[in-house]
């Protein structure tokens, strides 16, 4: 009885068609645009089969063709699929990727990866100016947990800076919640989410290495010599720019402070910890910094160096007296621009064009 009133769907595959791969469209549909940048647009996208929303970077066509050998080919499977093995609670995961042909010369690249709802450590410091010792040493101390299992996993990120540190913020839910860091008075916790990493795999070694140049503030000097074989001491370097930043509000390096011009300062090391920005900040921070911000790599403290330094060792010293301090704090003639003003400039220059 039931077997008479039953009803079959048939679905036929073309010869060939079951081994194609699955498309992006197939498992995601894809909702409202969260960022652009230079190499790509980053949109929210929600899974198919479970619902869970995640965002997708969409990379700007690229040419394909037959003119990549085998090896290569396999070498770039390997790269994927050691990126999509990355498992740490302060990097964004890798989830999935997909390579959507456009026409028989182009194809677009879909990443798949974890959302972080919070925001980047860059509108942090834009909202605050510039952070407080200990929650800088609460946040430092998670990148430097992530960098070092990159590093462990051979893996070397060439792009540290505040637009890609996210944050993922866990609110308080009483005042008699104790707090995981020096946060502020209605966060539980503040985790630090790597993101970023490995994407000259996506847009190609030199576009990603001109992009890097043409906003040198967080470049180590090495990639500015253009000096092949880099190793995870430039991403020391990057995190001694970071830390810089977080802790006065402005990079080390910049045209404001010229003579020299920002190129020439980072090639030989040229800054400073001027006074009165940096005469509460205690002498500790400084020496992790100037044992980062080092020209020659191999006298540049390398990532469990830096985990061990005495800084964090610190505690509750959000204030130092500068006047007992070893370390100079010379005036400066010029004046720095800090990210705020930067950004609001940014944001002016742009309405104007519009």
């Amino acid at each position: 009885m039931f077997a008479n009133s039953s009803a079959y769907i048939f679905r036929y595959l073309l010869e060939g068609q079951e081994n194609m791969p699955r498309s992006f469209f197939d498992d995601y549909i894809l909702q409202q645009q969260l960022g652009t940048g230079h190499y790509a647009i980053v949109k929210e996208a929600r899974d198919r089969t479970t619902g869970d929303i995640v965002a997708v970077k969409i990379f700007h066509p690229n040419k394909t063709g037959g003119s990549g050998s085998e090896e290569e080919e396999t070498k770039l499977r390997q790269e994927m699929n050691l990126l999509l093995s990355i498992n740490h609670p302060n990097i964004v995961k890798f989830i999935s990727h997909y390579v959507e042909p456009i026409n028989e010369y182009s194809s677009t690249t879909y990443l798949v990866l974890e959302k972080v709802n919070s925001g980047e450590l860059f509108q942090r410091i834009i909202n605050k100016s510039k952070l407080g010792q200990e929650e800088t040493k609460s946040l430092y101390r998670q990148l430097l947990g992530g960098l070092k299992y990159l590093h462990d996993s051979d893996i070397i990120h060439r792009d540290i800076k505040p637009e890609n540190i996210l944050l993922d913020i866990s609110p308080r839910t009483s005042r008699d919640q104790k707090q995981t860091g020096a946060w502020d008075e209605n966060e539980y916790d503040v985790r630090v989410k790597i993101a970023d990493f490995g994407l000259a795999k996506f847009i190609g070694e030199r576009k990603f290495t001109n992009t890097l140049c043409g906003t040198p503030a967080y470049v180590a000097p090495e990639v500015l010599n253009n000096t092949r074989n880099y190793t995870t001491k430039v991403d020391i370097w990057l995190a001694g720019v970071l830390l810089y930043v977080c802790l006065c509000g402005f990079p080390p390096f910049s045209d404001e402070l010229a003579p020299p011009s920002m190129r020439e300062q980072i090639l030989a090391g040229k800054y400073a910890f001027y006074s009165p920005y940096w005469d509460k900040i205690s002498d500790s921070a400084l020496d992790l910094i100037s044992k980062l911000l080092v020209t020659d790599p191999q006298k540049r403290f390398d990532i469990q160096q830096a985990i061990d330094h005495f800084w964090f060792a610190e505690g509750g010293q959000e204030e130092f007296n500068y006047t007992t301090s070893e370390q100079e704090r010379p005036l400066t003639e010029s004046q720095p621009i800090t990210l705020l003003q930067r950004h609001t400039s940014e944001i002016r220059e742009k309405k104007e064009e519009d």
